[in-house]
């Protein structure tokens, strides 16, 4: 799924919201539960998901077709069709989909403010959790070492 990942780098755009947790920082409401139950079931067709929906609420077949139709069209999800009816299952994992967006993330804050990104960064990391900041000293000497 290396190359997957890949590709979905190149197709998947998002808004990002820093405020959000975690899928929801990409994804509006319905596509994180939609992409949930089709990481939990594999390869799902429509009715699969509206049903798995349905225990907590009302939702419309038409809605969860929509939403799956539109999350294949981002790449985040492959179709196919089986006996009429199209069958969906995920292009990447919920892992390769974290690291895209946090590549993305990062990448944006890098280019657009450097040194003070990632000063704000330390900063944060020994505000939250003082070992952070010895744990990343420790990766960084061990990815020199590895040079």
């Amino acid at each position: 799924m290396a190359l997957k990942a890949t590709i979905l780098m190149s197709r998947f755009q998002f808004i990002f919201r820093p405020f959000g947790k975690g899928l929801h920082t990409v994804l509006g409401n319905l596509e994180a539960e939609v992409m949930k139950v089709v990481w939990a079931k594999g390869e799902v067709s429509v009715r699969d998901v509206q049903q798995r929906l349905e225990r907590r609420r009302p939702i419309a077949y038409t809605t969860v077709m929509t939403t799956l139709a539109r999350l294949a069209r981002k790449g985040l999800l492959t179709r196919r069709k089986a006996d009429g009816a199209y069958l969906y299952a995920p292009a990447v994992s919920q892992d390769q989909l974290a690291n895209v967006v946090a590549d993305s993330v990062i990448d944006g804050l890098l280019e657009g403010f450097g040194k003070t990104a990632l000063s704000r960064l330390l900063d944060r990391l020994q505000h939250e959790d003082p070992q952070r900041i010895e744990w990343l000293a420790r990766v960084i000497a061990e990815r020199r070492r590895r040079r």
